[in-house]
């Protein structure tokens, strides 16, 4: 009996370290549990994360639709301003095609004007004649500038003589005036 007592004791023993551990694991669940209701409580419930959740995204859809309203502002100035760039290009193409037009109507001209080899000849005589004529005038013109230049030399030296004989004359007069007694005053 003894054997038996001591073997239900063993188990007992067992069984109560058994329910011992159990009892712990639950009051380590408890505490757990009662820390994240305490989180719950003291943090912000799923329903006020969600609102602030939509108040940012409404700020950003705002902010998204002045970024539109901008970019639309832009788009219509710069399409405005494509539209006087078509145009004008528009008249820049006109304006090129009315000068070719007219250049082929000038090289229709020239083809059709022709010149025999008597006309380039004559033309070329001519030319010869002209830059003759200029060559000739070019070198009488040289000659007239130096003749010129002799001249302003020429009348330059006699005008210093004119100056040194009156310088004479009038000290001449002077001394003659003194000599005689009479002063005249001029």
């Amino acid at each position: 009996m003894e054997a038996v007592g001591r073997e239900f004791m063993g188990k007992l023993e067992r069984e109560r370290d058994a329910v011992a551990k159990g009892v712990k694991a639950l009051e380590k669940e408890v505490a757990e549990r009662e820390g994240r209701l305490e989180e719950l409580r003291s943090g912000p419930s799923a329903k006020e994360v969600v609102e602030k959740e939509r108040g940012v995204l409404e700020e950003d859809v705002k902010k998204f639709h002045a970024i539109i309203a901008e970019f639309s502002g832009r788009i219509a100035s710069v399409e405005k301003i494509l539209d006087e760039k078509e145009k004008e290009l528009g008249v820049k193409v006109e304006e090129n095609n009315r000068i070719c037009e007219e250049n082929e109507e000038l090289k229709k001209r020239v083809e059709l004007q022709t010149f025999n080899a008597r006309d380039a000849e004559r033309m070329k005589r001519e030319l010869q004649a002209v830059e003759r004529d200029i060559t000739e005038a070019e070198v009488a013109r040289n000659g007239w500038e130096e003749k010129s230049w002799d001249v302003d030399t020429t009348i330059g030296h006699k005008f210093k003589e004119l100056e040194a004989l009156s310088i004479e004359c009038n000290q001449a007069l002077w001394s003659e005036n003194i000599g005689s007694g009479s002063v005249v005053t001029a």
